[in-house]
């Protein structure tokens, strides 16, 4: 096979990887969507979502509930369709994550910075990566890679994201040591965010 005939061949498979994973992108860009509007209803009203290209979006509340001032969601997936950045992603341990910044209506009491399986181990949350909880906005900053595990699926672990933000930003809320166990994730049915064209 002459270096012509590697070059097309190669191209051929960069091609086919695009589109595959562009597409299974697209469809995990909706998927996510979707389960992030049934949880997200008890932070606020008025979510609505804004495409950041093929492999991210961002969703901000227009009202949030008591005790959040701001609220912004973004999800960043994995560059499927980028076979060599996906890789290199991979080898750094990055996957599909949400980042969470969120302002309270108040300073939080304490301060708290954790990161890895301590963050993941001390609120019960499997792939919280980071939790920053600091006295000046935006007061509360969570990465999550999402993940399944036998006993939580990605609904599951989004509803208990959403209830983490719960915790530390309402009135009377347990305070970041807490080790208290959070509930079962609700069957919410609120639709999802609305898409600005």
């Amino acid at each position: 096979m002459g270096a012509d005939q590697i070059a097309f061949a190669v191209a051929v498979a960069f091609l086919v990887w695009w589109m595959a994973g562009a597409q299974y992108n697209r469809r995990r860009v909706a998927h996510v969507a979707q389960l992030i509007g049934r949880s997200i209803r008890p932070l606020g009203r008025g979510a609505a979502m804004r495409p950041l290209g093929n492999s991210a979006f961002r969703v901000d509340l227009e009202q949030p509930a008591a005790g959040l001032g701001a609220f912004t969601l973004v999800c960043l997936l994995e560059p499927r369709d980028f076979p060599l950045a996906w890789l290199w992603m991979r080898l750094r341990g990055h996957r599909d994550r949400l980042v969470i910044k969120a302002t309270f209506d108040r300073p939080p009491a304490e301060t708290l910075q954790l990161q890895g399986e301590e963050a993941a181990r001390r609120f019960h949350l499997p792939g919280l990566a980071v939790v920053n909880l600091q006295s000046y906005e935006p007061h509360l900053h969570l990465t999550v890679n999402l993940t399944r595990t036998r006993d939580l699926d990605e609904a599951g672990q989004i509803q208990r994201t959403v209830d983490l933000v719960r915790r530390l930003a309402g009135p009377g809320g347990q305070t970041p040591g807490s080790t208290s166990s959070f509930p079962s994730p609700g069957s919410g049915t609120s639709p999802p965010p609305r898409q600005h064209p």
